[in-house]
């Protein structure tokens, strides 16, 4: 797939970014992020939907993402944004040591 990195900046400094990944059956939105000294702002929110005209001036319709099932604020985001949940994952983690 094609990746692409995108940058959202606020007083002429990066406050996030995110990679779009590009295929011909499907664009996937990974790793946004906003530093948290930037965080409720709205930069997220402005930052997804650059990311959603982006993909939509290439033609590009069919966006997917994933977020952890706990991180209320980015689902929030989403789901405003008009993102649904199609599947949910379980994950465990362990700490060894």
């Amino acid at each position: 797939p094609e990746i692409d990195k995108l940058v959202i900046e606020q007083d002429g400094q990066i406050a996030g970014g995110c990679s779009v990944g590009i295929t011909p059956e499907l664009n996937y939105i990974f790793g946004l992020c906003i530093s948290p000294e930037r965080q409720h702002q709205g930069l997220g929110k402005t930052m997804l939907k650059g990311v959603i005209a982006y993909l939509h001036s290439q033609g590009r319709e069919n966006i997917a993402l994933s977020v952890v099932t706990d991180n209320e604020n980015a689902l929030r985001l989403y789901e405003g944004c008009g993102f649904v949940t199609k599947t949910a994952n379980l994950y465990y983690k362990a700490i060894i040591g």
